[in-house]
């Protein structure tokens, strides 16, 4: 399935039309449990950067697919750490509290369909893992640039113990760049 075809997805229009009539999808549970405790959530976030949308075109983009990361920091977990995974899976009895992350390919999607994606992107999040890591995150960074898209606004979520001289030569084109 393509970028595309998700987003024209029955399951997609189901859950606009769920927003639309009031209710709260499944999906959105972390981001109303948050608002109902009076904190700002992701969606909140989002209406105040983007306003209502209704649907497609695809403005932002949180690209966190891949967890490979060079710590296994105490707060953290194997959804954004590969060493995190390897603790799991080198102890089982690890298993109930959380299990191991698997990659998905939803970078070779982007990739694939990245012109037709990035055509309205104004805002793009890496994370990962550790970003600086994540080659498709730099092969990412180096389309928009190709594509003249530096205006695109960059979220960089880091441990910044992975430096790596080609990533600065890249993002030092884009017009605003925001370290987390």
């Amino acid at each position: 399935m393509t970028i595309q075809e998700f987003e024209d997805s029955e399951y997609l229009k189901s859950i606009r039309q769920q927003l639309t009539n009031g209710g709260i999808p499944t999906e959105c549970r972390i981001c109303k449990q948050e608002e109902d405790r009076g904190q700002p959530s992701i969606r909140t976030q989002a209406i105040k950067d983007f306003g209502h949308i209704d649907g497609p075109p695809l403005k932002f983009l949180d690209l966190r697919h891949d967890n490979l990361c060079n710590l296994a920091c105490r707060m953290c977990n194997s959804s954004y750490s590969s060493l995190w995974t390897k603790e799991i899976e080198d102890h089982p009895e690890l298993n109930k509290f959380q299990k191991p992350f698997k990659r998905n390919n939803v970078a070779d999607k982007i990739l694939g369909d990245f012109d037709n994606l990035t055509r309205n992107l104004t805002k793009l999040s890496l994370t990962g893992g550790e970003p600086l890591l994540i080659k498709d995150h730099l092969t990412v960074l180096e389309k928009l640039i190709e594509q003249g898209r530096t205006d695109v606004e960059l979220t960089i979520t880091s441990n910044i113990t992975a430096l790596n001289p080609r990533w600065f030569e890249v993002i030092k084109q884009f017009k605003t760049v925001h370290w987390t």
